[in-house]
């Protein structure tokens, strides 16, 4: 029932109204944020424990030498 629903928003987008398209467009911003949020969270998780051994806990920047 919920594909025959969004088919037919789909459709009406394709055809023109303007309220369907806009709620749509901003659907479609909603999940890429959420997508794009979850993304940077998990490259910075994955950049983390790939540093972690190197330079102890992230993100504190690799001291050098002559401070430490």
């Amino acid at each position: 029932m919920a594909r025959v629903a969004s088919l037919k928003a789909a459709r009406a987008a394709r055809a023109g109204v303007p309220e369907v398209r806009q709620a749509l467009g901003q659907q479609a911003g909603r999940f890429i944020r959420m997508a794009g949020d979850r993304a940077s969270l998990y490259i910075r998780a994955e950049i983390g424990r790939h540093l972690q051994p190197v330079y102890g806990t992230f993100p504190r920047p690799p001291q050098p030498a002559c401070l430490l």
